[in-house]
């Protein structure tokens, strides 16, 4: 839909409703440097999600009141395939969602919807720019995102060289993110932009000097502080998105016939072959664990295959299927070596797939095909703009190829650019599109959209309040002594963190309120599949003397991680206690017969404590 100015609307209105939607879109950018550690629980991700909806509402707000009061109504419409495909997509996913089990606004589908409005919002405005609104904008929207990238990577910088401390104790550099690679992502994700603006903003072009230095500045400190992150996927998206922009500086796709196209891919897929191989050897063991994680990803599509396991629910699953796999005998011992939580596929396409089957892939896939398409179509016009196209869609290309081996879609940061994104080159495609005229409908139709994003900014609004509250009351808790009758006032707030219940569960177990605690750890256990929580579920069933679901708890978290020894230490130990003592001979052995990667003192008191209970049953 093109939402249109006002034709009585005076042009100062135009320019503070242009700087409006520029500064809003760049701070949809900065929610990952919100980071309020001191006073929210797991901050690094309820900051930033707490902030997007506030940012969500205000966008809503303003778009509201601009159509409600007719300073901007909806006069016509713009809309092409990647619009119908991002919105089909959206519901496909809502009605999947309705016909699951799963609760319906889980925090990851929240997001999702806020990022489809936020795409809608963006690509019709910008595509109701006239010549000049459009420069001005591309130019503060550049300006505001080298400013942005460049911040983020002073900020690293500044960790490497100990002047600013960084975020995990375990790693140096992580910027505004909790560890290196969501940083990476985020980095990947805004370098093209940048390099595009300073290799192809037209000289002699107004501010062009300005520009190209804070460009250029930017480039240069992402470029030095991304090596320092050691995230093989990052590189590997910014070298390809490099390479994008740099094949259309010198206009390599006009020469492209379909017989050099072959021989250019075949020798950039034999080139990102080596390059690959020389970056798995750089971390051999965690480029393993990937492939182990992509090959028991299979056996979730195989059962999938249609609609998949819903959207958001990969980390809620995969665990299971994990011990499902390692259930099995004879495997192999360097894979269960290999072994550890996993909460993301590693590939935003076998994520796609669990998640959304091969529907949802098919969507997603459509909608870059269609985008691409249309920009190849529009590649060699002349536009004023078109360094500014080339960068977003360089940025896309970067996110697509870093999500090969990492998970750019589960940083916020990262997914909120991806959508910009979308939205910037799907409205620059429709500068040359025909518009589907609404005149008839357009005020009523602009107060029936206008009263809708109202209410969708006070509901915004409202959820982040309630978020806040509730994190910031969990961060008290955790200062003073917990207990579960503290944490049962947050559960209507906080009833879809799964660590929220495992915490709230464990609470429980350890004041002895078993049947509650079953109860909560269960719904926990819907949400994220982790041991500890199978664990506390089976000690939960041990003291109310359900031992068959006791021990189904603790083989299920023996197998989810099986280099791991305290759950199956548990298992003996009720095997014993039960008289089962050929099955407590069989894992004891197991026991007896593992070395784990980092001996401690924990494991040689489970070691000598499996030996005595041996000792004692023979007698």
């Amino acid at each position: 839909m093109n939402i249109t100015a006002n034709p009585k609307q005076s042009s100062k209105r135009k320019h503070i409703y242009m700087w409006l939607m520029v500064l809003l879109t760049s701070t949809f950018l900065t929610i990952s440097f919100i980071v309020p550690q001191s006073i929210m629980v797991n901050a690094f991700v309820t900051g930033p999600k707490i902030v997007f909806y506030l940012q969500m509402s205000i966008l809503l707000l303003v778009t509201s009141v601009g159509l409600i009061t007719n300073m901007i109504y909806i006069k016509a419409a713009k809309i092409n395939l990647t619009d119908i495909l991002i919105v089909v997509t959206l519901l496909y996913i809502l009605i999947k969602q309705g016909l699951s089990q799963d609760d319906f606004f889980s925090d990851k589908l929240s997001n999702y919807i806020c990022l489809t409005i936020l795409y809608l919002i963006l690509k019709t405005y910008v595509t109701t720019l006239n010549p000049k609104q459009l420069q001005q904008f591309v130019y503060y929207q550049i300006l505001l995102t080298a400013v942005i990238l460049l911040s983020s990577s002073l900020y690293g910088l500044f960790q490497l060289y100990d002047l600013v401390n960084p975020n995990d104790m375990f790693f140096k550099v992580t910027g505004q993110f909790k560890s290196p690679a969501p940083y990476a992502n985020y980095l990947t994700a805004l370098l093209p932009l940048t390099f595009a603006t300073y290799l192809l903003y037209p000289q002699g072009s107004p501010h062009a000097t300005i520009i190209k230095f804070i460009s250029l500045s930017a480039t240069l400190a992402g470029t030095l502080i991304l090596p320092i992150t050691y995230t093989r996927a990052a590189w590997f998206g910014t070298v390809a998105a490099a390479l994008f922009i740099i094949f259309y500086k010198y206009q390599v796709f006009r020469f492209f016939t379909i017989r050099k196209t072959v021989f250019a891919l075949g020798g950039l897929l034999f080139t990102g072959f080596l390059f690959l191989l020389a970056l798995y050897h750089l971390k051999p063991k965690s480029a393993d664990g990937r492939l182990l994680v992509w090959e028991i990803s299979t056996d979730i599509i195989k059962q999938n295959t249609l609609t998949g396991i819903g959207y958001g629910n990969f980390e809620s699953r995969y665990n299971t299927y994990q011990a499902t796999y390692f259930a099995a005998d004879n495997r192999d011992p360097q894979k269960i070596e290999l072994a550890d939580k996993v909460y993301y596929p590693y590939n935003i396409f076998i994520q796609i797939f669990t998640e959304q089957g091969i529907i949802g892939l098919a969507l997603f896939i459509a909608i870059l095909y269609s985008i691409f398409k249309q920009f190849y179509k529009n590649t060699f016009k002349v536009q004023s703009n078109a360094y500014f196209g080339v960068g977003v869609a360089a940025s896309i290309i970067a996110i697509i190829i870093c999500g090969q081996f990492s998970y750019p879609f589960d940083v916020l940061a990262v997914h909120i650019v991806f959508f910009i994104n979308l939205a910037l080159l799907s409205a620059f495609n429709d500068i040359e599109a025909n518009q589907i005229h609404l005149k008839k409908f357009s005020k009523n139709f602009s107060l029936i959209i206008g009263i809708l994003l109202f209410s969708g900014s006070i509901t915004l609004f409202l959820k982040a309040k309630n978020k806040f509250n509730a994190y910031t009351t969990w961060k008290i808790y955790t200062n003073e002594n917990q207990s579960s009758a503290k944490f049962s006032e947050l559960y209507p707030s906080l009833k879809t963190d799964a660590n929220f219940r495992a915490k709230y569960g464990k609470l429980l177990l350890d004041e002895k309120k078993y049947k509650e605690a079953i109860s909560i750890l269960g719904e926990a256990n819907r949400y994220m599949s982790d041991p500890f929580i199978c664990i506390n579920l089976a000690e939960a069933y041990i003291a109310i003397k359900e031992y068959n679901k006791a021990e189904y708890f603790l083989i299920l978290a023996s197998n989810m991680i099986p280099n791991r020894l305290y759950s199956k230490y548990l298992l003996a130990k009720l095997y014993f206690n039960t008289k089962q003592i050929d099955k407590a001979k069989e894992v004891s052995q197991n026991i007896l017969s593992t070395n784990p990667k980092i001996p401690s003192p924990a494991i040689k008191e489970m070691k000598d404590d499996i030996r005595r209970l041996i000792a004692h049953s023979s007698n």
